[in-house]
């Protein structure tokens, strides 16, 4: 599903007299969590037209996803959709059930939140598949076997020993011993 039909879909529903913009920039703001002190705020910097063209899908969300993915939380969306009342969740359920195939009446806003999540992410990935070529060039520059130092550890786990753009390992094992295929680049440089 494009993220215009989904728009429309809902907007049919819950607008509640909201122009296509505003609404479309309201249901970003339902399933993101992003913090005050981000600057630029991704849903606040791009105006009402982008917005607008994104409702009718004259603009896809290729720009946009990869700056929001890091703060997308559907379980905000989920929040959202039950307060908006059974009859409306009824009238979302006959609108998605064919593009949810697991949603039933017990879970719409479950399904509902998964959904936009998902298309959301779908566009996110579009984007990544330049920075995976850049990651992988920047990899055949690692020297091919130098030892995973201690103290990389704990960042290492913080990404689960995947690379966060392209999803690869970023350590092998040969004969029991673990070596690099990253480096560690400072976010924020000392001085």
């Amino acid at each position: 599903m494009e993220f215009s039909e989904f728009a429309n879909t809902l907007w049919g529903i819950l607008a509640k007299g909201s122009n296509p913009a505003r609404f479309t920039r309201e249901l970003f703001k339902k399933i993101t969590d992003i913090p005050d002190d981000v600057d630029p705020n991704p849903i606040d910097d791009p105006g009402d037209p982008t917005f607008k063209a994104y409702f009718t899908g004259d603009r896809q969300l290729t720009r946009f996803a990869p700056k929001i993915t890091s703060y997308v939380d559907a379980e905000l969306f989920v929040s959202y959709i039950n307060s908006i009342g059974s009859d409306a969740q009824e009238l979302i359920y006959q609108q998605l059930k064919d593009h949810c195939p697991h949603m039933n009446r017990a879970n719409i806003p479950e399904e509902t939140a998964y959904l936009f999540r998902n298309i959301i992410f779908s566009f996110a990935k579009k984007r990544i598949s330049a920075k995976k070529k850049k990651a992988a060039l920047a990899a055949q520059n690692i020297d091919k076997n130098e030892p995973v130092k201690h103290e990389d550890f704990p960042l290492l786990q913080e990404c689960n020993m995947r690379c966060p753009l392209c999803r690869d390992k970023l350590v092998k094992t040969v004969k029991g011993h673990p070596l690099k295929k990253y480096e560690v680049v400072p976010l924020f440089p000392h001085g």
